[in-house]
């Protein structure tokens, strides 16, 4: 995951200014989060890896990703002296894709919400958190094409990022049908 973000990264230059902070922090940040989404489809085999409840697993990774990709669009506004790049933005489908990291962002905190409210939503909290596909979607539609982006230029990287948003649907297909877990039925 590192390799991947420093090969992107390293063609536009790593310095220590805010502008690198701000790329390296959403190409951490979204891989991070392709890996709480991937690791929904392994389960069992990272219990058994790491020994470890998988919950446990898949919080140090989702909330590593998510801290990374709130801190990215700050640096950003920080960076161009512009705070309206944290909203949505609506003049046309081509401009609320390319900005569509603040949509993305904001789906993404309500998936997290669902997470921590799972008792109080009961069964719902799963079908609200699944908007995490729908916020790794967007955001990888933000990445590769958002006017300003300099590290996904390269075809084959834009390639490997569309590789992976198809790689976060299919695993949301395998989870609402194969990798559902049976529930008990009450006697």
């Amino acid at each position: 995951m590192v390799l991947i973000a420093l090969a992107v990264a390293l063609p536009n230059g790593i310095t220590g200014d805010v502008h690198t902070l701000t790329r390296l922090a959403g190409l951490f940040g979204y891989q991070l989060i392709f890996l709480a989404v991937l690791s929904s489809a392994f389960v069992r085999p990272l219990i058994k890896a790491f020994g470890r409840p998988f919950v446990t697993l898949h919080h140090i990774v989702a909330i590593s990703g998510l801290s990374l990709i709130v801190l990215h669009p700050i640096l950003a506004s920080s960076a161009w002296g512009d705070r309206s790049i944290l909203l949505p933005r609506f003049e046309s489908l081509q401009t609320f894709i390319q900005w569509g990291g603040s949509p993305a962002l904001l789906v993404l905190i309500i998936a997290v919400l669902a997470a921590g409210l799972r008792q109080q939503l009961k069964d719902a909290w799963q079908v609200v958190h699944g908007l995490t596909y729908v916020a790794f979607v967007l955001g990888t539609a933000h990445a590769a094409t958002a006017p300003f982006t300099t590290d996904l230029q390269s075809t084959w990287i834009r390639v490997v990022t569309w590789l992976l948003a198809a790689a976060a649907l299919a695993v949301c297909l395998l989870r609402r049908t194969t990798l559902k877990p049976k529930r008990r039925t009450q006697r």
